[in-house]
């Protein structure tokens, strides 16, 4: 829209060369790498289409790596994110295998989108009110930079430090009244959720500004206990005692998401075992502290 260029990374590929490829990534993008305009137009007020040979795949509810359970506080506010992705990593890059030597179709891309309002500016996510909790005051932004006029086309900077310009339109992911993303591929902690996963963390101060996103962190705000515990806090998410009336019950909806995923190709049933200890542990760690 001002430089009046159309343009991509793979515009000059001949169809017949084109590669097959994934972009993956998680909630922390969308907040620290100004991701959204991978799949937007450089505004952030369209919706841009992958093309055939490309995937686009949303980890929702993480952060750039996901650390071990329990979590702790590293650089951030908040505890770390424990969402542990690489589940679904693992089964994608079996995916990519059977796409690349069998012409097996990857599954579909999934991330948030501006056409259903599950991506949106940083001030309209719906972020529940939580006393305790600093919202991010605004995400990492992406600005145009003038390196001169022989930049694009030779690879010579003329100018140096370059003109910043206006900012690129970065979006984010909305949120339910919990706290967790709308959109996106979610493990069964953040479909079945025991606490809200977020993609962002706001420095402590040992480590930066308190009011600046925080290097590659997410974090993790678990729900109360009961409704005793959630009221004394304030805290307006039901409580684990209020969603789910046994850990039997809550493990029958892991299980059950467990599958749905594996089904879709984005886990590996040779998994489940480690995926429903790992959220079977979560449930006993959370209703004991």
């Amino acid at each position: 829209p001002i430089s009046g260029d159309y343009d991509g990374i793979l515009a000059n590929v001949p169809d017949h060369l084109m590669p097959k490829m994934y972009n993956s990534y998680s909630s922390y993008e969308y907040w620290g790498r100004a991701v959204s305009l991978l799949h937007t137009d450089p505004e952030g007020e369209v919706d841009i289409d992958t093309i055939d040979s490309a995937r686009v795949y949303h980890f929702a509810g993480a952060q750039h790596l996901p650390v071990d359970f329990p979590p702790s506080p590293s650089n951030g506010q908040l505890p770390d994110n424990p969402n542990d992705f690489s589940w679904m990593m693992r089964a994608l890059l079996v995916a990519m295998q059977d796409w690349v030597s069998e012409d097996m179709p990857a599954p579909p891309s999934v991330m948030p989108k501006l056409s259903d309002g599950t991506l949106v500016r940083h001030e309209d996510v719906d972020f529940p009110d939580l006393p305790w909790i600093n919202f991010p005051e605004v995400p990492h932004l992406a600005y145009r930079v003038d390196y001169g006029p022989r930049f694009k086309d030779e690879g010579i900077i003329d100018i140096e430090p370059p003109i910043v310009g206006l900012p690129f339109g970065v979006r984010v992911p909305q949120v339910n009244s919990d706290g967790n993303e709308l959109a996106g591929l979610m493990m069964p902690e953040l479909s079945v959720p025991l606490a809200t996963y977020n993609g962002w963390n706001l420095y402590n101060d040992r480590f930066g500004p308190t009011n600046v996103i925080s290097h590659m962190s997410g974090s993790f705000i678990p729900f109360a206990k009961d409704i005793e515990e959630r009221e004394a806090r304030n805290d307006p998410r039901p409580s684990i005692a209020e969603r789910y009336a046994s850990k039997a019950e809550y493990m029958g909806l892991v299980t059950q998401d467990t599958l749905r995923l594996v089904s879709e190709g984005y886990l590996l049933d040779r998994d489940m075992d480690e995926i429903l200890t790992a959220a079977s542990d979560h449930w006993d760690y959370l209703n004991s502290n």
